[in-house]
Order: C-alpha cells, then sequence, then structure tokens
C-alpha cells in the first residue's frame, strides 16, 4: 500500500468525539502552581494587557576629569546636578558640593604632585540603601603627610564633617579613593 494510502486509512480510522473529548481532564491555561504569582518578565506584563515595565535602576554617575585647577567647579556641578536630579534635599546638596569640592581639590594639589604629568579625577556617585555615594579616586601618590602643603590641611576634616560618612582606600593599583556618604531622607 503506498505511503498516502496508508496515512489516509489510518486518519480515517480515528474520528473526533466531542463528548469524549469533554470528558478527559483538559491542562489549565495558566501554567503555573496554584499560588504562584503570574510571571511579570513576560513581555504583555502580569494583567497580559500591556507591557511590562521593568525595573529601574537608581541613577548613577560615573566621570573622569583632568587633575587640574578648572576641573575642581566641573566635579562639583556635575555632582551638584547629579543630586538635584535625585531629588536630596538643598542642605545635602550644599554638603555634596563643598565635600566634593575638598575631595577634587586635594587630587589637583597633591596626587600628581611628584608625577610628572597630570592625572586624572574619577568620580563616580549612586544611591544605594537610603545614602548617595559619591566616590572620588586619583591614581596618583596616594595619602601622604606634604609639609610644604599650599592648604591648611583641612579638606578631609572638612569632608568628615559635611559628610554622613568618609572611608579613605588605597586602591591596589596606587592612589586614593574617597568614599562619601550622604543620608537622602531629607528628600
Amino acid at each position: 500500500m503506498p505511503i498516502g494510502e496508508a496515512l489516509s486509512a489510518s486518519v480515517g480510522r480515528h474520528t473526533y468525539d466531542s463528548r469524549a473529548m469533554a470528558d478527559r481532564q483538559r491542562p489549565p491555561i495558566c501554567r503555573r502552581p496554584p499560588g504562584q504569582r503570574a510571571d511579570v518578565s513576560d513581555p504583555r506584563g502580569a494583567s497580559g494587557d500591556r507591557r511590562a515595565q521593568r525595573p529601574v535602576d537608581p541613577p548613577q554617575l560615573r566621570r573622569t576629569f583632568a587633575a587640574r585647577p578648572d576641573s575642581v567647579g566641573a566635579v562639583r556641578t556635575e555632582l551638584v546636578a547629579f543630586a538635584r536630579q535625585c531629588g536630596l534635599a538643598p542642605k545635602t546638596v550644599d554638603a555634596i558640593a563643598l565635600a566634593a569640592s575638598e575631595a577634587a581639590t586635594n587630587v589637583v594639589l597633591h596626587a600628581y604632585a611628584e608625577h610628572e604629568r597630570t592625572g586624572n579625577i574619577d568620580i563616580e556617585a549612586a544611591l544605594a540603601g537610603g545614602e548617595l555615594w559619591v566616590i572620588v579616586t586619583d591614581a596618583g601618590s596616594g595619602l601622604q603627610p606634604h609639609r610644604d602643603s599650599p592648604g591648611l590641611g583641612l579638606g578631609l576634616a572638612i569632608i568628615a564633617r559635611v559628610a554622613d560618612g568618609v572611608d579613605l582606600l588605597k586602591p591596589a593599583s596606587g592612589g586614593l579613593e574617597v568614599r562619601m556618604r550622604f543620608a537622602v531622607d531629607g528628600r
């Protein structure tokens, strides 16, 4: 028997009985276990009628500036704009402006004093756990005493006074990382 006739014969023997189909248990339309929430990663969303919205990452800022005196104002301006974008209280924004200016000035005056070329000021800022973290990093000579410093030596003390927390870290690659934390509950 040719294959076409064999298929016709086998298909012809099976009939559709709607009563028999109704008696069989149908698979559930929802394929998740009872009590489990809908998968909102589905492009239609949990309700199935609109696109799901992905969680929004907290705002972040990452910039690099040349370690020159004119960069101090640019660092301050970037961080103040970011803090305002995050909706921080004016008092907190002012504290960030002062601390950022001090940290950037320290990089300009001290970090690359022993280097032939001017290095960079790297800044990062992000909201995390009810705080705005501001990180100022350089790849210079690190934290060292400078007796012939042109400043009063109060930069780190001012930062510690206006920030809600400050940590100084020495990266493995050298330089200094100043991590400053500012509470955002005053929004």
